[in-house]
Formats: structure tokens, sequence, C-alpha cells
């Protein structure tokens, strides 16, 4: 009796243990999902640097803009074969974001009142994408 229970125990262990790291898995086989440091050059108030947060919720994108402005969210974001693409709004007026990635290079622009501003990007490498 002892050495059943002893087997179920770790079983139970083995199952759960397996179940918490899939989830894990299948969100970093994405390779979009992520933080990614950006570099908007020569707009009005000088190059900005920034990070977009990018996650995937119901199998849809969501993501963030993080500057020293504080927070916007992207509206819209796509990831097609490579290609980027969403809109924000700020200070009441809407920009739009667009460009390729490949690997974890972002090439692209920041468009927006009749301006366009290249922008470029990089993937953060955390220790568990380096795994």
């Amino acid at each position: 009796m002892k050495t059943l229970l002893s087997h179920c125990t770790v079983m139970i262990l083995l199952i759960s243990m397996s179940c918490g790291t899939s989830k894990k898995t299948a969100e970093i086989t994405d390779p979009n999902v992520g933080n990614w440091e950006i570099v908007v050059n020569d707009t009005p108030m000088g190059t900005i640097n920034g990070v977009i947060n990018i996650e995937k919720v119901d199998n849809n994108y969501v993501g963030k803009l993080i500057s020293d402005s504080g927070a916007i969210e992207l509206q819209n974001l796509q990831i097609i074969s490579g290609n980027m693409s969403a809109y924000f709004d700020y200070e009441g007026s809407e920009f739009n974001l667009s460009g390729s990635i490949v690997g974890e290079e972002f090439n692209g622009e920041v468009s927006g009142m009749g301006y366009s501003f290249n922008t470029t990007g990089k993937k953060q490498v955390t220790s568990e994408s380096s795994q």
C-alpha cells in the first residue's frame, strides 16, 4: 500500500509539473513575443528610446510602447509573415508603426501627422529565451 501511495504521489507531481511547463514552452516558441528595444530617430522631440512589449492573448498579439512618456497601448497589432503593423494614439494624434522583423531585428517606421521617422529595434534576450 505504501509503495502504491508513493507511486501515485510521484505520478501526480510529474503530471502537474508537465502541465505547468507546456504553457511556458508554447509561449516561448513564438519568436515575436517579448520585449523589443526600439529607437525612433529624428523626431521633433529628438531620438526616442523605448521598449515594445509584445504578448499573445487568445491567439492575438497585444502590445505596449513604453518610453519616458509612459506606456501607450498598441492598437490592432498584427504580425504576419514577419511584417508588423499597429497604430497608437499620442497626445490626441494617431501614429502608425510598421516594419519587418527578421530574426531578432526590427526595421521600420513610425508615421503620423505627415511625418515618417525611421525606427529600428532589437529583441531583448532574457535568460528564458536563451535556454
